[in-house]
C-alpha cells in the first residue's frame, strides 16, 4: 500500500513538472524576451535621467528597474541600480538610505567576483561614512581596497582612491596634500570625472582655509561649487556654500559671507522640501514596504523548505537508528567473543604507550638541546659581528684619530686648524658607529617608545625607494601588556628577522605584517610575494633557527607555508597566559 502511494505521488509530481515545462516552452520564451527588451529600454531611460539630473523621476525608474532586473535574475544590473540610487540619496543628504543601498550593492558585487565594481562600492561607502562623520568606518572601507587590491588595475579608481585618501588624511602637510590633489585634478580633467573634481577642489579649499590662505581657498571652493551646480548635487552645493561663508567671514568680507550663507539656507530649504515631498515619499515607502514583504515571503519559503528537509532528515534518522541498533547487537556478540583477546591487546598497548612516552621525552630533550644550540650559535655569531664592527670600523677610526692627533704637533700652525676639523669629523663618525652598534644590541626605541612605535621605526629604516613595499597593521595592541621585560625584544627580533629574510632571500616586492592581540593571545602574520621555497629541499639556516628558538622560548607555535614562486606566509601564535619565561 505504501509503495503504491509513493508511486502515485511521483507520477503526479512528474506530470505537474512536465506540464509546467510545456507551458514555458510554448509561452515562456516570448514573455522573457519581452521583459528583457523592456529592461534594456528602461536602462537607457535611467542613464538618460541620471545625466540630466532628473532625480525625482530617476528614483521612480530605478525602483522599477530593480524589480524588473530581479525577476530576470540580472543581479549585476540590480547592483548598478543600487549604486545609482545611493548616489541620488547622497546628493539629497539622505545618508542612511544611501548607506543601505551601497552596502547591498557591495555584497552583490563581491558574490559576483567583480573587483572593479566592488572597489567603486567601497569608495562610495567611504564617502557616505565620511559624510556621516564616521571616520573609522570610512578608513575601514578605504583600507579594505588596499588589502584586497581591488582598484590596482584601474587608473580612474586609483585616482579616486588617492582623492579619498587626501580627504581622510590629517597628517600630511599642506604642500604634500596640494601635490597629491594637483595630480588628482589633472587626471580627473583628462577623464572628465566631474564628481572627482568637485571633491578635489573642495578638499583643497578646506586645507587652504585651515592654513589661513583665504583667497586661494575661495578660488578652489568656487570651482567646486560651479561643478556641483552642473551636477545639481544639492547637498554638496549646500556644504560648499557654508564653507565659502566661513572663508569670507574669516577674510572679513561680511557681505559676501552673508550672501553665501543665504544660498546655504536656500539649498537646505530645497533639500527639506524634497524630503517632505509627499509623492516622492509615497513612492519610496511603497518600494521599501514591497521589499520587506518580499523578504518575508522568501523567509516563509525558506522555512517551508526547512520543514520538508527536516521531515526527510527524520525519516533518514529513524532508518539510521534502526541500522545502528542492529549493528550494536552484532557488535555485542563480537565484543563478547574477543574480550579475552582485547585484554591481551590492552597490555601490549600499555607497553607501547610507555615506549612512546619515553620517545616523546627524548624528542623533547633533543628539541630543547637543538634550541639551546641555535641560541648559542646565534649569540656567538652576534659576538663575532660585534667584534668585527669594533675592529674593522670603530678600531680603525680610533687608530686613525690617534695617528692624526700624534701628527698634529708636527704640522705648521696654519694647517693645525684644518687637521683638527678632520679629527672632529672622525670623532663624529666614531660616535655614530657606537650608536649603531648599541642600537643593534638593543634598540633604544623599544624602551622609550614601546613595541608598536619601535617596530614602525625599524620598518621605516628598512624601507627604501628600490626596496619592497612594507605594510604594517596592528589591532587591539593598546590592550596588550608584555608578560615579562624581554618579551617585546623577542617579538621585535622575530619580525626583524622575518622581514630581512623576505628582502634578502625571497626578493619580495610587497611585505604584509599584521600584529594582533585577541582572547589573551598574541598573533603575528608575515606574508610576502617573493620567490618562496620548498621546505623539503632547502635546509634551515641560522636566521630561521633563531626565529624558531625565540618562538619556542616564548612557548608559542609557528607555521610556515611556502611554495616556489608563490610567496611565503608565516603565522606565529603566542599564548600570554603562561608562566614567566
Amino acid at each position: 500500500m505504501v509503495r503504491y502511494f509513493l508511486f502515485c505521488f511521483i507520477v503526479f509530481c512528474s506530470s505537474t513538472i512536465y506540464s509546467q515545462d510545456l507551458q514555458d516552452f510554448f509561452f515562456g520564451n516570448d514573455s522573457i524576451e519581452s521583459q528583457k527588451l523592456s529592461a534594456d529600454t528602461l536602462n537607457q531611460q535611467i542613464q538618460f535621467l541620471y545625466k540630466q539630473h532628473e532625480h525625482k523621476l530617476l528614483i521612480s525608474n530605478l525602483f522599477r528597474g530593480i524589480e524588473l532586473e530581479s525577476s530576470l535574475e540580472n543581479f549585476q544590473r540590480v547592483a548598478n541600480y543600487r549604486i545609482l540610487l545611493a548616489k541620488v540619496y547622497l546628493s539629497f543628504g539622505w545618508n542612511k538610505k544611501a548607506l543601505s543601498n551601497a552596502e547591498y550593492a557591495q555584497v552583490m558585487y563581491r558574490q559576483l567576483n567583480q573587483n572593479t565594481n566592488q572597489a567603486k562600492a567601497h569608495h562610495l561607502l567611504t564617502l557616505i561614512h565620511y559624510s556621516q562623520s564616521d571616520i573609522a568606518n570610512a578608513h575601514f572601507y578605504l583600507d579594505q581596497c588596499e588589502v584586497d587590491k581591488l582598484d590596482k588595475n584601474d587608473p580612474t579608481l586609483l585616482n579616486e582612491h588617492l582623492l579619498l585618501h587626501c580627504m581622510l588624511d590629517t597628517v600630511d602637510n599642506l604642500k604634500t596634500i596640494q601635490s597629491k590633489l594637483s595630480r588628482v585634478i589633472s587626471i580627473s580633467k583628462s577623464s572628465n570625472a566631474t564628481e572627482q573634481l568637485i571633491f578635489a577642489y573642495q578638499i583643497l579649499g578646506q586645507q587652504l582655509y585651515k592654513h589661513s590662505q583665504y583667497a586661494n581657498a575661495k578660488v578652489a571652493l568656487e570651482k567646486s561649487l560651479s561643478l556641483a551646480n552642473e551636477l545639481c548635487d544639492l547637498d554638496q552645493q549646500a556644504k560648499i556654500n557654508l564653507q565659502l561663508a566661513q572663508v569670507e567671514k574669516q577674510a572679513t568680507n561680511f557681505a559676501s559671507s552673508n550672501y553665501f550663507y543665504e544660498q546655504y539656507i536656500i539649498l537646505k530649504d530645497s533639500l527639506n522640501s524634497i524630503s517632505l515631498d509627499e509623492e516622492l515619499n509615497k513612492i519610496i515607502l511603497k518600494f521599501e514596504n514591497k521589499e520587506v514583504r518580499d523578504e518575508r515571503i522568501d523567509q516563509a519559503k525558506n522555512m517551508r523548505l526547512f520543514e520538508l528537509k527536516s521531515r526527510r532528515s527524520n525519516f533518514t534518522l529513524y532508518s539510521l537508528l534502526f541500522s545502528i541498533g542492529t549493528i550494536l547487537v552484532a557488535a555485542f556478540f563480537i565484543i563478547q567473543f574477543y574480550q579475552q583477546k582485547l585484554s591481551t591487546n590492552e597490555i601490549i598497548h600499555n607497553q607501547n604507550e610507555q615506549i612512546n612516552r619515553q620517545k616523546i621525552n627524548e624528542l623533547e630533550q633533543s628539541i630543547q638541546l637543538e634550541n639551546l644550540k641555535s641560541m648559542i650559535v646565534g649569540q656567538e655569531s652576534e659576538r663575532d659581528r660585534i667584534a668585527k664592527d669594533l675592529h674593522d670600523s670603530l678600531g680603525g677610526l680610533l687608530s686613525t684619530i690617534r695617528l692624526k692627533f700624534d701628527h698634529l704637533s708636527q704640522l705648521p700652525k696654519e694647517k693645525q686648524n684644518q687637521e683638527q676639523e678632520k679629527i672632529h669629523e672622525l670623532v663624529d663618525v666614531a660616535c655614530a658607529e657606537v650608536r649603531n652598534i648599541a642600537h643593534n644590541l638593543r634598540p633604544g626605541s623599544l624602551d622609550n617608545l614601546g613595541l608598536i612605535d619601535a617596530l614602525k621605526d625599524m620598518l621605516n629604516r628598512i624601507k627604501s625607494e628600490d626596496g619592497p613595499e612594507i605594510i604594517f597593521q596592528y589591532y587591539n595592541m593598546e590592550q596588550f601588556v608584555a608578560p615579562h621585560p624581554n618579551f617585546n625584544l623577542h617579538i621585535y627580533r622575530i619580525i626583524q628577522e622575518m622581514v630581512n629574510n623576505s628582502i634578502k632571500h625571497a626578493k619580495a616586492k610587497e611585505i604584509l605584517i599584521q600584529l594582533s592581540y585577541k582572547n589573551g593571545d598574541l598573533e603575528l602574520i608575515v606574508e610576502d610575494d617573493g620567490i618562496g621555497y620548498d621546505a623539503e629541499l632547502i635546509k634551515r639556516g641560522m636566521g630561521l633557527d633563531n626565529i624558531m628558538s625565540r618562538v619556542g622560548f616564548l612557548k608559542g607555535e609557528i607555521h610556515i607555508d611556502s611554495k616556489p614562486l608563490k610567496g611565503t606566509s608565516s603565522l606565529v601564535h603566542i599564548p600570554l597566559i603562561q608562566e614567566e619565561a
